[in-house]
């Protein structure tokens, strides 16, 4: 809903609750990266608070948060690290790194990478659509956030507030789909 101290409350409240799981450690940093608090995203996960460090889920905010201040060298250095917990998937930001860094062949590799893993493993469409937008390939991402769309993944529901999808907004068929959806539009508060 971009409602990120509300966000905060729950994930904190988790954290008290039990400090050893890790979930309310990324709902945290999730938060945090939703509402563009990069350097508190930074220090919550270079800090005791986010207590396991190997833990991965959907992308590593720590790695996002240093591409979104265009801190490419730290973003790369997280995102290696990151990707020796994440497996065989390969990290959809990674990608968007290098997409930013104007490294499109390494981004379009990392993609086709990811499609790949796709045909045999549950990948959420708005990972390719990400990429595709940071690529400037808005007719993918449009045609993968449909895909999101028609899935009803719950990650779609935060979609006007994802940093990576800033680069679609002045796209009329952006503001659209979000009526459609009946998402919440604008800026976390």
């Amino acid at each position: 809903t971009g409602e990120i101290s509300a966000g905060l409350a729950e994930a904190d409240r988790a954290i008290e609750v039990d400090r050893l799981a890790p979930l309310g450690g990324f709902v945290r940093e999730w938060c945090l990266y939703m509402g563009r608090r990069y350097d508190d995203v930074i220090a919550w996960r270079t800090s005791s608070g986010a207590r396991d460090q190997t833990f991965l889920y959907v992308d590593t905010f720590l790695g996002a948060a240093y591409r979104e201040q265009d801190r490419y060298h730290e973003a790369l250095e997280e995102y290696r690290r990151a990707q020796g917990y994440a497996g065989e998937l390969p990290l959809y930001g990674y990608a968007i790194t290098y997409a930013r860094m104007g490294k499109a062949a390494e981004a379009q590799e990392m993609l086709a990478r990811l499609k790949n893993f796709a045909r045999s493993h549950y990948v959420n469409p708005l990972f390719a659509a990400a990429v595709h937008a940071a690529l400037g390939e808005n007719d993918q991402a449009f045609e993968w956030i449909e895909r999101a769309v028609t899935d009803r993944t719950v990650l779609a529901a935060g979609l006007s507030f994802w940093p990576e999808f800033d680069v679609l907004h002045a796209d009329p068929r952006f503001a659209a789909l979000v009526r459609r959806v009946g998402l919440p539009s604008g800026k976390a508060k």
